[in-house]
Order: structure tokens, then sequence, then C-alpha cells
């Protein structure tokens, strides 16, 4: 089924995975925050010894060092903990909330003459804010909350100083222009970040659904023809030491599931006959939907007598299985060796071939294309598929 990216809801698109709650990233974050909390301390202390050096120590800086460097190391042994990051991050916003509006409050308190260094100091704090908010939020959010403390660290210094003699408004005035044109180089690359990653989840989102059987969550047919040439060629490479061999089964007399039952109750006997196989599977096998009640098994590095084991294990699975509402089923299979000069179409017919011969023979059991005599309950039982007729791997 293919699918617009443009139609996408973004919930789809949230339920599919992405960076938030993927276990891999959210270590990297935590492993990110631990080593900025390291350097912030560093930092913090630098700061903080310089400001006390100066003949005139700025207030704001006097107040909050302690209390940054309290709260860094807070945060440094929260994340250690493995506790959760979401509140690192608003914890993140709200100090640089009150800091940049401790050093608005605290500007008539100043010497004219510290005025402008304080002001620089907010400005680089309100950019590196603006950072912050675009991590913890989304993107609208984010320029909002930017937006609306920048209009503030523009207008009150303006009121503040007015009464204070202070000379060098046009130096004000260019900090503040320089530090909204950084705010607005970030809140552009946020958008296109933001956009770049929908995109890309939408065309990657898409991509599974068209190669996914919506029904069980298995590869559709479409999907299984690469996978079916890779194996092919795998195989090539091989050469006749390691075969590779397909099955193709279907549930027997599924229609009278249906017509009796109902189609949700069939459907509901497909997705479980997909949990089944999948169970009964290792990897590298491959397995998928080929269409109605018909499932693929490509099974690489595997012979005749391998493939034929793994059939007859699947065979018992399902028929000793019960189906909620239904009972017992059985399934009919199909196994081909994969020969030199197959294309994956050859070896699906001749599999097509040997399942449609026992579906004639009676169904419930297995017959391998090339071989005389099919493999079926009389012959083998329910029991002689058992543990000992398990390949290693499969």
């Amino acid at each position: 089924m293919a699918l617009s990216g443009r139609g996408l809801p973004r919930a789809a698109l949230e339920r599919s995975g992405g960076p938030q709650g993927n276990p891999a990233f959210d270590a990297l974050r935590r492993r990110l925050y631990l080593h900025i909390c390291a350097v912030g301390i560093g930092v913090e202390l630098a700061i903080w010894g310089l400001n006390e050096g100066k003949e005139v120590p700025d207030l704001v800086t006097r107040s909050a060092s302690p209390v940054l460097l309290a709260v860094t190391c807070g945060i440094w042994l929260w994340l250690r903990a493995g506790r959760s990051i979401a509140t690192v991050e608003r914890l993140g916003v709200a100090v640089c909330t009150v800091m940049i509006l401790a050093r608005l409050l605290t500007l008539p308190l100043l010497d004219p003459r510290h005025i402008l260094y304080s002001l620089e100091d907010l400005y680089w704090l309100l950019v590196a804010m603006s950072f912050v908010n675009f991590v913890v939020f989304d993107y609208r959010r984010a320029i909002a909350a930017s937006a609306l403390m920048y209009l503030l660290a523009v207008t009150l210094p303006w009121a503040v100083l007015e009464s204070t003699g202070f000379t060098e408004g046009l130096r004000l005035a260019q900090m503040q222009l320089l530090c909204g044109m950084v705010m607005l180089f970030s809140c552009i690359l946020a958008w296109y970040r933001e956009h770049f990653i929908l995109m890309r989840d939408r065309a990657e989102l898409s991509e599974r659904l068209a190669n996914t059987d919506a029904l069980t969550g298995l590869s559709n047919r479409h999907a299984l023809y690469p996978q079916l040439e890779a194996l092919l060629r795998q195989r090539t490479k091989l050469q006749e030491t390691h075969p590779s061999a397909l099955l193709l089964l279907d549930i027997d007399h599924f229609k009278r599931v249906n017509d009796r039952f109902g189609h949700n109750t069939g459907d509901e006997v497909l997705r479980t006959v997909a949990q089944v196989l999948r169970s009964e599977l290792r990897e590298p096998s491959l397995l998928g939907r080929w269409g109605g009640e018909e499932f693929l098994i490509g099974l690489p590095e595997t012979g005749s007598d391998g493939a034929l084991a793994v059939a007859e294990r699947l065979r018992q699975a399902v028929g000793t299985h019960n189906f909620a509402g239904v009972g017992r089923l059985t399934i009919s299979l199909g196994v081909a060796v994969c020969q030199r000069g197959d294309s994956s179409a050859s070896c699906v017919a001749r599999a097509d071939a040997a399942l449609y011969q026992a579906k004639q023979r009676g169904r419930n059991q297995t017959v391998v294309a090339g071989a005389r005599e099919p493999v079926d309950r009389e012959k083998t039982g329910l029991e002689a598929s058992g543990p000992s007729g398990r390949r290693a791997g499969w």
C-alpha cells in the first residue's frame, strides 16, 4: 500500500518511532548532559573566581555563581542516578529564565560603568536559553518562548536605564541587534531541522507501510521479492555447499473459516498463524505473507533435509495450536531448494507446484519439489517432527 507523506498524521509518525523515547538516543543524551555538567562546573568556578578578582564584582554573578554551581552538581548527580532527562531539560529553561530576569531587575543597582558588561552577559545567556528551548520544546513553542524573552531583554533595559544616566545607548543597540540576528538564525535552523526530520520520518513510514502487511505485520509480497533475490545471490556466492530453500504454506480450508465464523475471525487466524511462524523461526530466515492465506519462508544455507525438518516443525506448531473460537487448523507446505540458475520467480513456482501437490493429496502435509513421496501426517505423524527434527539455528 502506497501512502503519500503529506497525508500522514504527526501521531502516526510518533508511533512509528523516533529519537524521543528511543533508549539508545536517551542514553546518548544522558552521556552528553553529564559531560556538559562536568565542563559547566569548571566554567562556573572560573567565572566565580574571575568575578571576585574584579575591582567591583558583578552583584548578579556573585549571588548566582554558588547557586548555579550547586544546581549543576545536583543535575549531574540526578543524571548519574538514571533519573528523568526531561526534568533536567525543564530545569535548565527555568534557571536560564531566572538568571535573565535577575540581570534585568538588578540593572539599576549597578555602577553605570559596568552596566554594559552585565548586559553583554545577559544577551549571551539569552542566546544560550534559545538553544535550550529548542532542545526541550517543539520548534513553535521554542520560537515563541525565545521571542518573548528577547522582547523583554530588549525593552526593559531601555525603560530601566532611562533615569540612570546611561550614555552607551548605541553600543547597547548593537548588542541587541547582534543577539537578535543570532537568535533568528537559530530559529531558522530549528525550523529547517524540524521539517527535515518530519519529511524523513514520513518517507521512512511510507516505505515501511508499503513493505509491510497491515494485518500480520510481516513483510508483504512487494517487500519479499528483493529479499528473495538477495537470498539467491547469497546462494550463488556460496555455491553448492550452502544451498537455500523456500517454503510456501497455505492454511487448509481457510475459506470455511471465513464463511462459518466471519472475516474478523479469519483475520485473527491469519495474525495468529503469523505469530506462530515467527516464534518458530530464527534469524536470518525470511518470513512474509505471500497473499491471502499463503505465507512464504526463505531459509538461507539450508538443504532439502533441513528445509523438510523446518516445514514439519511448522506444520506441527500450527496443527497443535488451539485457535480462539475456531479450534484446530492445519497447513499444507511446498518446499523447493534453490538450484543454480534459479530466479526468485522460478524457485517460488516450484514451491507453489509442490504446495499444489500437497493440497491435491489430502492437505496437512509437506511436499518437497522433486521428491517422489509427500511427507504427510500418516507417514510421519506430528510426533516425528518434534525436537529431533529441529535444525540448529531455525
